[in-house]
């Protein structure tokens, strides 16, 4: 089974902007095992027109636009999560992945866990399931040096159909850092979907993210007294939170 999203957004005008949005969720199943296989990415670009005139009178002149093009927000994540059913409502995971954002001071950030999991609920209509692992994390991040660190990882799985066309779904992981045990991560999403037939359903959804300890980013040192930059980059902590609200067509296969 595969499920495919796509968003993309484009403006013009006195500014333009373009965003692009993709998530791809790949899953096998079997009788007593699970394979899901998940890549994701968002990239927003904005260009902002500056029209100035340029002449000799104000009956004389003609209009030059200069566009400056910045991205403004980017994000990438691949992983893959294994489960096996050990008894009716147990089972053990193994998984893997790397994301990268780049906007939360994050260049690259490569981790693997495993452990073992209940089965609360699984029905056609209804399914939820929760797991308790270990974790290990390499994160190398724009500012800064390169950290390795163990974990604890905790994730709850639901999936809860409304009706016969609304299906309500939501994921959250939350890992601990056991060398700084202040930085505590969680990654949630809740989405909604309605089908429209049997391959297409439009979805909406909203990520959260949030790093208690946030990474470092570089930005511009601004003179107080002319309010420009003065050509200095400074080291500042990123915000702890992060949240993207998204409206895709979703295809499942």
């Amino acid at each position: 089974m595969d499920k495919a999203e796509l968003a993309l957004v484009f403006t013009a005008g006195n500014s333009e902007t373009s965003t692009f949005g993709f998530r791809n969720m790949l899953s096998r199943i079997w009788t007593d095992a699970e394979l899901h296989v998940e890549v994701a990415g968002l990239r927003t670009e904005t260009a902002t027109i500056t029209a100035t005139p340029v002449g000799t009178s104000a009956d004389d002149f003609v209009l030059r636009e200069d566009s400056v093009s910045a991205l403004t927000a980017e994000n990438y994540l691949a992983r893959a999560k294994y489960d096996r059913t050990l008894r009716p409502r147990l089972y053990a995971f193994g998984t893997g992945g790397w994301d990268r954002n780049v906007f939360a001071g994050i260049e690259n950030r490569y981790n693997a866990a495993g452990g073992m999991g209940n089965i609360w609920r699984d029905r056609e209509d209804f399914r939820f399931r929760t797991d308790y692992g270990i974790s290990v994390t390499h994160q190398i991040p724009t500012v800064g040096d390169e950290v390795t660190f163990p974990g604890l990882r905790l994730s709850a799985d639901l999936m809860r159909k409304l009706s016969g066309s609304t299906t309500l779904t939501h994921l959250t992981i939350a890992e601990e850092n056991l060398d700084e045990t202040d930085d505590f991560r969680l990654d949630s999403l809740t989405a909604l979907a309605v089908a429209m037939n049997d391959h297409l359903a439009l979805q909406v959804s909203l990520k959260f993210l949030f790093d208690n300890v946030a990474s470092f980013v570089e930005a511009d040192l601004i003179s107080p007294l002319t309010g420009l930059p003065v050509g200095v980059l400074v080291p500042v902590q990123a915000d702890k939170f992060d949240t993207l609200f998204n409206v895709a067509l979703v295809v499942n296969f």
